[in-house]
């Protein structure tokens, strides 16, 4: 039976055609009738078909012909999407003006067991080991002005990936023509509901509470843990449903004497663009008089409606339970991040773009196709896409995961929930059909076996301080790929986990940096090859000029707090390390009471062997390396990790390298075991201060033993802002 399904000129482009595709009808080995098309080497399992125009936030286009055509509107429906709009606003702010778009389609095939056909020029679809799958939408867009990303530069083109699955009709059988053509399978995540995941649940948390052989570690850490409650918490427990703020100081105040404290849940989610239901002054008194389930974003409907299912009387919201509009307020309570999560009964991660969208029943368009082979007269019939899920391309997210995932949703895209989950003791991950389930003891998802966390577990950190360094820059790792609407916020919203780390190790704590382990801190460098979209020097260094005088400074030059896609701790080898200069390193609060919050100024002074590139004498780049034309450096070459790109063969500039020290490999093979590095400067604009602008490294003979291009340079004291 084939859908009645429209196709109109406008999305005939993005059909799967295989005559377009260059395919051909074949006679598979076991005798049945297949197609057959090109195979490139470069893009595997990928039959890129056509594209179309448009422009966000309208869609003028896609809107006029979705008025005759079901695949358009269908188009339109995932286009205004909670989550598509949530990834393009994240690249352009406020969508208030024509952001010109192409949009592509590529067909995605999917083997089992094993990559057919490689070697060959040929891609067979055979219906049995190889099948249609996804159909993935991509759309590419010009930069102007990034705005939470500022690796990229005016003129980019950043892409949007969108997913869809491709499944054989509901009622199609295995002698359906189409799904034997095309290989086609039958969806299977379909009637997994919210109810059959409130069972899950259940399991899943009963599982941690009463098994102590295999979660020792969560009844070790609870009996543990002191009795807390945030500072207001929504009460979901009265009857008539109504719902309504209160203060935890009322609650301790009625509660009998040794009496516990209520548990409660907290929600870890994406507001979106803004929060259309929050607390503010002059809406306190109102909230605690009470409010509607209705009146919530369907996020936080959901949050309640998990929190009731498990009898559990309060749930704290960040929009509802702090005072949005009040700057003291709001720094509190996210100093108190790591105990409001890591003290509540479980956290609820809220997988979804935005606070409109439900976790429990979230958007997922669906459309019958029809299907008419161009090949193969005899091949009539259709199938079913079905949305998944949208991932912008190079920010930091787990892109092209072959199926539906959590971890490639904007949920974990986000620098306040990677914080939020790592400070809970127990937390589900939801947007249905995909949930999970994280404790201190395992990881699973539904329908998968439990496994080891692999987060650091901020409940169970180690006492020694070489291992507390490491988790240290474990985490950091993980969260400097995070988007924060706000870039200021990096620095703010790490503080309650930086504030359990000072306490064990009793050190200074300078925008990110610990001062005992300097050297760690400042080894990072630019992942270029991982996210090649890197901004070119002099909009490096107008950038880190502006924020200098104004209020959207997030940390100084040599702090990875205010960068993004950056890899820290290449120092952090198994080997002994040398720290071959003198460092003073001092940090300006935005407040005074708080030493782990935002700061306002930063300076590092350093001592050391320097060496100067003048503006004559240039940088030849090499690959990964560098070169100084005008020195003759017999050692090895100096490798250099560039903060900014770099496209023509030499650089000029007025730059500087400084020796920091070295490092022992942990390898026991090298034949040069030893690594010296040091940052790469550049002038600041400001009497005698440098800004880093990258990072070096070479292979020594020796310990302890100084580079050629630094052992006859003198010691110089250069400040770097």
């Amino acid at each position: 039976m084939s859908p009645t399904t429209s196709i109109c000129d406008i999305c005939r482009p993005l059909h799967f055609d295989e005559k377009a595709l260059g395919g051909k009808p074949v006679i598979s080995d076991d005798g049945r009738q297949a197609a057959q098309f090109p195979f490139s080497q470069h893009t595997p399992g990928e039959l890129y078909s056509g594209s179309i125009e448009d422009s966000f936030p309208n869609l003028p286009n896609i809107s006029a012909s979705s008025r005759g055509c079901a695949f358009c509107k269908f188009l339109l429906d995932v286009l205004r999407s909670g989550d598509v709009t949530a990834a393009v606003g994240d690249m352009f702010g406020e969508l208030d003006n024509d952001i010109q778009f192409d949009l592509n389609a590529d067909y995605l095939w999917h083997h089992l067991g094993r990559s057919p056909n490689r070697g060959s020029d040929e891609l067979l679809i055979a219906g049995r080991d190889i099948g249609l799958r996804q159909l993935r939408f991509f759309i590419w867009l010009e930069v102007e002005s990034a705005t939470l990303d500022f690796d990229w530069n005016p003129g980019d083109i950043r892409q949007i990936d969108i997913f869809c699955s491709i499944s054989s009709l509901p009622n199609a059988d295995c002698d359906d023509k189409v799904v034997a053509w095309l290989g086609l399978e039958a969806r299977t995540d379909q009637g997994f509901s919210s109810t059959h995941a409130l069972g899950w649940m259940e399991t899943a948390l009963s599982n941690c509470l009463n098994d102590p052989e295999a979660h020792e570690a969560c009844i070790r850490n609870a009996s543990a843990a002191k009795p807390y409650l945030p500072t207001r918490l929504i009460d979901v427990s009265d009857s008539s449903g109504q719902l309504r703020l209160v203060n935890s100081a009322d609650i301790r105040r009625e509660l009998p004497r040794n009496t516990q404290l209520p548990p409660y849940t907290a929600l870890s989610y994406c507001w979106g663009r803004s929060a259309p239901f929050k607390t503010e002054s002059g809406n306190l008194s109102e909230k605690m008089q009470g409010f509607a389930l209705s009146d919530l974003p369907k996020t936080i409907q959901d949050a309640v409606l998990v929190t009731r299912h498990f009898s559990i009387p309060y749930l704290w919201v960040d929009a509802l339970c702090i005072l949005q509009d009040v700057d003291a307020d709001w720094v509190h309570e996210s100093n108190e991040l790591m105990y409001i999560y890591g003290s509540a009964y479980f956290t609820i991660c809220s997988a979804t773009a935005s606070s409109s969208i439900s976790f429990l029943n979230p958007e997922q368009p669906t459309i019958e196709v029809p299907f008419q082979s161009s090949i193969n007269p005899e091949i009539t019939g259709g199938w079913a896409l079905s949305y998944i899920k949208t991932e912008p391309y190079d920010i930091g997210w787990d892109t092209y995961a072959s199926e539906p995932s959590i971890q490639s949703t904007r949920w974990v895209s986000r620098g306040w929930t990677y914080l939020e989950l790592l400070a809970s003791r127990r937390a589900f991950r939801i947007r249905l059909p995909e949930l999970e389930f994280a404790c201190l003891s395992c990881e699973h998802s539904r329908g998968g076996a439990p496994r080891k966390p692999e987060n650091v577990r901020i409940h169970e950190l180690p006492a020694q301080p070489k291992e507390l360094h490491r988790s240290w820059i474990n985490i950091i790792n993980m969260y400097v790929d995070r988007i924060f609407s706000v870039p200021q916020d990096v620095l703010p919203a790490l503080s309650s986990i930086a504030r359990v780390f000072g306490e064990k190790l009793s050190d200074e704590y300078h925008a990110g940096i610990w001062k005992s382990e300097i050297m760690l801190g400042l080894a990072w460098y630019v992942r270029t090859r991982i996210f090649p979209g890197r901004e070119r020097l002099n909009h490096l260094l107008e950038r880190l000029k502006s924020p200098q005088r104004s209020h959207n400074y997030i940390a100084p030059s040599w702090s990875w707090a205010g960068r993004r896609h950056i890899e820290i701790g290449v120092a952090l080898g198994g080997g002994r390390r040398f720290l071959q200069c003198q460092t003073a390193i001092s940090t300006t609060l935005y407040d005074d009471t708080d030493p782990y919050g935002k700061v306002t100024k930063g300076e590092l002074v350093i001592i050391g062997r320097c060496q100067t590139i003048g503006p004559r004498t240039p940088f030849r780049v090499v690959t990964d390396f560098l070169k100084i034309d005008e020195l003759d450096v017999r050692e090895e070459k100096i490798r250099c990790q560039l903060d900014f790109t770099v496209d023509q063969d030499f650089l000029y500039g007025n730059f500087k390298l400084i020796l920091l020290g070295q490092y022992e490999s942990q390898r026991t093979d090298e034949e040069l075991p030893f690594t010296a590095f040091g940052l790469v400067l550049h002038e600041s604009g400001e009497q005698g201060s440098y800004f880093r602008v990258g990072f070096f490294e070479t292979l020594l003979q020796k310990s302890c033993g100084i580079h050629e291009l630094f052992r006859n340079a003198g010691d110089e004291t250069v400040v770097v802002i």
